[in-house]
C-alpha cells in the first residue's frame, strides 16, 4: 500500500511507521537505516541490538 514512489528517505519513513503500527506491546524499537555494504556500520547495528537483547534477558531475570 506504499505510494511514495521511489524516494529512500519516504520509504524508510514508511517502512518504520509500519513496524510502529505492528508495535502493540510498545516494545523499543531503534531503527538503523544502513547499507549491508558498509560493514563498519553493520557491526555497530549487530552491537546495538545484541546489547539491547542482553539488556532484556537480564532485566527479565531480575538481575537488574
Amino acid at each position: 500500500d506504499y505510494a511514495g514512489g521511489p524516494d529512500i528517505n519516504k520509504t524508510a519513513k514508511y517502512i518504520l511507521w509500519k513496524f510502529m503500527q505492528a508495535n502493540r506491546a510498545r516494545l523499543g524499537i531503534y531503527p538503523h537505516l544502513t547499507q549491508a555494504t558498509d560493514t563498519r556500520n553493520i557491526i555497530f547495528v549487530f552491537a546495538a541490538v545484541k546489547e539491547t537483547i542482553l539488556q532484556n534477558a537480564l532485566k527479565e531475570t531480575g538481575i537488574l
